[in-house]
């Protein structure tokens, strides 16, 4: 789906309803959705399943449980079945957002992470001996190994580019932008900025935790900004961590002689040439 959004964004013709319906990429493009909402139906289904054999019909039920944590769909589920303006519809888009949302883009962030590693290993010496002190506390605050996923997200922002819709007319300079212009926020252009970014090139996880540097709230948007930002901010940062503290604690990550990567940025921000890297097991898991 991502490769067919790709291809349609980039061609007149196809971005014309009318027109691509007709050709074999929309029925390549509607097959493929057929394939994601058949999935994201059938965990709804499940869920719903669950839910109804534990009794649970209103929230008042699942704390008679001490479920007082629900997971995100449970809690659509029993909103809706308390009676809440939501149809099945409306769910699916929801879990649909956060069950392929937060796939190709956790694992482009790991990709690119471990090769910027590979090439930098004096921070990846850091990483690992802060992924070892901290082993089994992953929750927990994780200085250096969080300012290394920053940063290399920062680079390689796994979602490229990102909309908004101006609610009100915007002044730019000389120029009005009127209510209801379609905007395109590209993360990637944003993160280079030499006026937010010394060295924009360079790969210094440092600056994420540098005092003396006051960065503006909007400069970095890997996850995007403002009130709709990234649902799954906190989660994917924890999958982050865990998975390369995991990786880092036992294996160096060692470079690839002349290998460099060349993002292209479709849906989710990808390698052409695929991520290329060595590993050599740490003494401890040899």
């Amino acid at each position: 789906m991502g490769r067919l959004f790709h291809k349609q964004s980039f061609s007149f013709w196809y971005r014309l309803p009318y027109v691509i319906n007709f050709t074999s990429l929309g029925n390549q493009k509607k097959e493929a959705i057929k394939v994601l909402h058949n999935e994201t139906m059938k965990t709804i289904a499940l869920r719903r399943k669950k839910l109804l054999e534990d009794g649970i019909h209103k929230m008042s039920d699942a704390e008679k449980l001490e479920k007082r944590r629900l997971p995100f769909l449970d809690t659509l589920l029993i909103a809706q079945m308390e009676g809440a303006d939501l149809t099945d519809t409306d769910i699916r888009e929801e879990v649909d957002t956060f069950m392929f949302e937060g796939h190709d883009t956790t694992s482009s962030a790991i990709a690119f992470t471990i090769y910027l590693l590979s090439q930098n290993p004096e921070p990846q010496e850091m990483a690992y001996n802060e992924a070892v002190t901290m082993e089994g506390r992953e929750k927990e605050p994780m200085k250096y190994l969080e300012a290394v996923i920053k940063e290399s997200l920062r680079l390689y922002p796994p979602v490229p580019f990102f909309g908004r819709i101006l609610k009100q007319d915007y002044k730019l300079r000389d120029m009005v932008i009127p209510e209801g212009t379609g905007l395109a926020m590209i993360s990637f252009l944003i993160h280079k900025d030499e006026k937010y970014y010394k060295d924009p090139e360079k790969f210094i996880p440092e600056r994420f935790f540098d005092k003396e540097v006051e960065m503006h709230p909007f400069q970095f948007v890997a996850f995007s900004a403002g009130i709709r930002n990234c649902i799954g901010q906190k989660f994917a940062m924890l999958e982050l961590k865990c998975t390369l503290s995991k990786i880092l604690r036992k294996f160096q990550i060692l470079p690839v002689e002349g290998f460099k990567p060349l993002p292209l940025a479709e849906m989710v921000t990808k390698s052409c040439n695929g991520i290329q890297i060595r590993l050599k097991r740490r003494e401890a898991f040899e």
